[in-house]
């Protein structure tokens, strides 16, 4: 009986131990991470998450009027729930549709392309409508709902070439949250850590999911243009063959369900424009990989989105050879980045924007 219960006081003293220990490593953790000052941004804190869901073409978009940190940026979204102005007097309007590279991802508003065409342009005001993770079709859809009551007389698309795959941000994720909102564990630096890792895993999970040849056709069935014509088959069939190794948003392009996702998108902005008589520019954004001078490799889905959009009659801008010239992968707003780019691509993009409008 001795034996039994020394045996189980030193059962009790290990657990203690290795609790305290689990507790001191936590406790360190915790001072550590504000010690560096990490705080990260929301999903820990749905109420002040700025993006939600809404029940149209857009399925995302901004919170009118938050304010807060958005990937290590302090930003403001106007009343319509966009970076930048909503008014101005400029004789011209000119209204940029995008999704996080014209939303200028951690950039401050004024080094964004469409803050830099701006200041570029005393005819025009510029103003972005532009939400992370749309893509084209809902894009247009806020064209419609937000853009047309700005009257523009030109509107630039900015097409990037993961605008073949869908990025969800996995909002019901973050609903999930507010079970834990406003508890001591939800205000620890170490939990918001782990939620911050837990929701990237479950964006991956879900984009995955989302982007399953299957599940795409079926979630957008309806807005999914037919892709018959023999030069734009031709064009896909190149990108297959000169792009074997693709990921996941160059197999996009071989496919005709994202390729006619894509052509949907513009015919409904062929559309508006005939009836509301704006130009409309394309803007093709270079992936960032490559030194100076080096051969850019994803000239075939240039071709292919520049090809679509002529078939639109659009005017199309595409900076690639000032992006090889100062090197790409130089232009990464952070390392390892291949699709945001830094204060000075963007300004790159307003240049070639600036040329291009004072074209049509």
């Amino acid at each position: 009986m001795p034996d039994s219960t020394h045996g189980a006081a030193r059962i009790l003293r290990r657990a203690g131990l290795a609790l305290f220990g689990v507790l001191l490593a936590l406790a360190l953790g915790e001072a550590a991470l504000r010690l560096a000052g990490y705080a990260p941004a929301p999903p820990h804190d749905p109420d002040a998450w700025h993006v939600r869901e809404v029940d149209d073409a857009r399925e995302l978009a901004l919170r009118p009027g938050f304010v807060g940190d958005v990937a290590g940026v302090d930003v403001r979204y106007n009343a319509l729930g966009y970076r930048g102005p909503v008014e101005g007097d400029a004789p011209r309007r000119i209204v940029v549709l995008g999704d996080s590279i014209t939303y200028g991802l951690y950039l401050p508003y004024e080094e964004t392309f469409a803050a830099q065409l701006d200041e570029r342009r005393e005819d025009a005001d510029v103003f972005s409508l532009a939400v992370l993770g749309w893509d084209t079709v809902n894009e247009v859809a806020a064209l419609e709902l937000d853009g047309l009551a700005l009257h523009p007389d030109v509107v630039v698309l900015q097409v990037c070439l993961n605008d073949s795959t869908v990025a969800a941000p996995a909002l019901a994720f973050v609903e999930r949250l507010r079970l834990f909102r406003g508890s001591v564990v939800s205000r620890s630096r170490v939990a918001q850590a782990l939620v911050a890792r837990w929701y990237q895993a479950e964006i991956d999970d879900t984009d995955a999911w989302l982007n399953r040849p299957e599940v795409f056709a079926q979630r957008y069935a309806d807005s999914i243009a037919p892709v018959e014509d023999a030069p734009t088959r031709m064009l896909m069939r190149r990108v297959a063959t000169e792009l074997p190794d693709g990921g996941v948003w160059e197999r996009g392009w071989t496919l005709p369900q994202r390729v006619g996702h894509f052509r949907f998108g513009l015919d409904r902005l062929r559309a508006l424009a005939d009836e509301h008589g704006f130009g409309v520019v394309v803007l093709i954004v270079p992936h960032l990989v490559g030194q100076p001078g080096e051969p850019y490799p994803f000239g075939p889905i240039h071709d292919l989105i520049r090809h679509e959009a002529e078939r639109h009659d659009f005017t199309v801008v595409d900076p690639t050879d000032a992006f090889v010239e100062a090197g790409p992968a130089r232009l990464q707003a952070r390392q390892g980045d291949l699709v945001h780019p830094d204060a000075r691509g963007h300004a790159l993009l307003a240049e070639a924007l600036d040329r291009g409008i004072d074209a049509l």
